[in-house]
C-alpha cells in the first residue's frame, strides 16, 4: 500500500487502541482532537529519526563545503586546460588544417578532462573510508562515538561516476570550445611567427 493509505489505517488503529485503553473521550472537542491526530510515516531507509535530525545539518554543511571545494578544483583544472590548449594551439591548428574535424579535436580534449576526473574519482573512492571514519569519529551520541557502516555499493559508485562526469564537463567544455574556435589559416600564421622557441622549450 502507499504510505498515505498505511498512515490513514494506522491512525484509525491508534484511535481505536486509545479508546479501548482510556475509554471514549469526555467531550466533543476531545473527540475531534482524537480523530484529528494523524500518524506520519517516515522511510526507515533514511535512518533512525533522532540521529538523522541531530546530524543532518552538520553533514549538509560538510557536503556543501566539499561541493564548493570541488567546484574550485574544477575551475583550477579548467584554467590549466586553457593553458594546455594554448600551448598546443599550433598542433591543433595543423590537425584542423589536414582534415581533422572540430568535433573530433573537442572530443579528444574532453576525453583528457574525463580521464583526469575519473582518476580523481578513483582516488576519492580509495580514501573515502578513512576520511568518513575520521569525520564520524568526531560525532558522538549519548557520550559514545558514532559508528557508521560504510559499504562500497552500487549507489556510491554511481554517485562518484556522475560527479566525475559533471567535473569533466565543467572543466573540459570551455577549453575544448576555445581550442577548436577560430580561423585555421590565421592560427597557422600565428603559429609560424611564434615558433622561434628554444630547443629546450
Amino acid at each position: 500500500v502507499t504510505p498515505a493509505r498505511a498512515a490513514a489505517a494506522l491512525s484509525l488503529l491508534r484511535t481505536q487502541i486509545d479508546i479501548e485503553r482510556n475509554g471514549p473521550p469526555d467531550s466533543e472537542s476531545d473527540r475531534r482532537k482524537m480523530f484529528a491526530r494523524k500518524l506520519n510515516l517516515v522511510n526507515a531507509g533514511s535512518g533512525i529519526s533522532g540521529l538523522r535530525d541531530h546530524f543532518s545539518k552538520p553533514l549538509r554543511v560538510v557536503f556543501w563545503m566539499v561541493a564548493i571545494g570541488m567546484l574550485l578544483a574544477c575551475v583550477n583544472v579548467m584554467s590549466l586546460q586553457f593553458a594546455r590548449a594554448d600551448e598546443r594551439r599550433r598542433e591543433l591548428t595543423v590537425r584542423l588544417a589536414i582534415g581533422a574535424g572540430r568535433y573530433r579535436i573537442a572530443r579528444q580534449l574532453l576525453t583528457d578532462s574525463l580521464l583526469i576526473a575519473l582518476a580523481s574519482g578513483a582516488l576519492g573512492l580509495a580514501i573515502f573510508r578513512p576520511v568518513a571514519s575520521g569525520i564520524s569519529s568526531l560525532m558522538s551520541i549519548w557520550g559514545q562515538p558514532l559508528r557508521l557502516l560504510l559499504p562500497l555499493n552500487v549507489p556510491i559508485l554511481l554517485f562518484v561516476l556522475a560527479v566525475s562526469m559533471a567535473a569533466a564537463l565543467i572543466s573540459g567544455v570551455a577549453p575544448a570550445m576555445r581550442a577548436t574556435r577560430g580561423n585555421v589559416v590565421t592560427g597557422l600564421q600565428q603559429g609560424t611567427r611564434g615558433s622561434s622557441a628554444s630547443p629546450l622549450r
